[in-house]
């Protein structure tokens, strides 16, 4: 709970900058966005290090796990893939705007 709290007065002046919930939900989305190819990038390394340690296992069980880790790799990317690919034709398929809608004009005082 401690973490959530300093996570939380860190992430404030980003909240507190936002003007508006569009700009909000855009700074979300930059964030995603940007993390979506580190977690990619993650379980490319983790199939990676599944092939290493199949070929250094000496042991029909150290191959048996090896090839758990390589099979999780492989599900793990496809899957992630696969989501990421149909999100992206779907958004291109309906036109989707990718830019946030303006924010609403308020009369002034």
């Amino acid at each position: 709970m401690k973490y959530f709290y300093t996570l939380t007065l860190l992430a404030f002046p980003a909240l507190a900058s936002a003007q508006s919930v569009f700009s909000l939900l855009e700074l979300v989305s930059d964030l995603v966005d940007a993390t979506v190819p580190v977690i990619i990038g993650l379980a490319v390394l983790v199939f990676v290090l599944g092939i290493l340690k199949y070929v250094v296992a000496k042991s029909p069980e150290d191959q048996k796990e090896a090839r758990g880790v390589i099979l999780w790799g492989i599900i793990i990317l496809f899957v992630m893939v696969s989501i990421w690919g149909l999100v992206n034709l779907l958004g291109s398929t309906l036109q989707l705007n990718q830019s946030a809608p303006p924010a609403p004009i308020t009369p002034g005082i």
